[in-house]
């Protein structure tokens, strides 16, 4: 990973550290909504979600072997960004952290009581607004294919309404 080098040790970082690793990539000016993305955040959504309460927190987990397999088909270590090949260092490791990271953040889903839903094109176009059009076709159909793409949204209220 290019960026996020201390992500692993979130909670030995004080908020500012936090911050400062996070705006790394960013050039331009800071105004408004950063998207910072990160595989190990999946140990840490309490650490964010105590440190950050107002922050957006989105969750995507999909099952090891088909993100694996997804993952492969991209180009898997041979991909240039992001580069995991110091985190993940082989496949093996790939799927034992995998299988990690989602159950620590399904653990944090549950001890939040949030609503999982399946990303599809309904999906999108309900939450989203976002219609199947010739630039998202692949990929949304990518991750429809057998419907085991999961998403949580955590502070989402004021985008869109979630019901429970």
């Amino acid at each position: 990973m290019e960026f996020g080098k201390r992500f692993h040790e979130l909670n030995k970082l004080s908020k500012q550290e936090f911050i400062e690793e996070c705006i790394k990539p960013f050039s331009e000016s800071l105004n408004g909504y950063l998207l910072i993305k990160s595989h190990v955040f999946a140990y840490h959504l309490k650490y964010l979600q105590d440190n950050f309460p107002l922050s957006k927190i989105m969750v995507v987990n999909r099952p090891p072997n088909e993100s694996l397999e997804h993952w492969k088909d991209a180009g898997g270590f041979n991909i240039k960004y992001p580069n995991y090949l110091n985190y993940y260092k082989n496949l093996d490791q790939f799927k034992k952290f995998s299988l990690n990271e989602m159950q620590h953040s399904k653990q944090w889903i549950k001890d939040n009581d949030l609503p999982v839903y399946i990303a599809n094109s309904r999906h999108f176009k309900d939450f989203w607004n976002i219609e199947l059009s010739s630039e998202n076709y692949s990929f949304i159909k990518s991750i429809e294919q057998s419907l085991d793409v999961s998403v949580t949204y955590y502070n989402f209220d004021d985008i869109f309404f979630i019901t429970r």
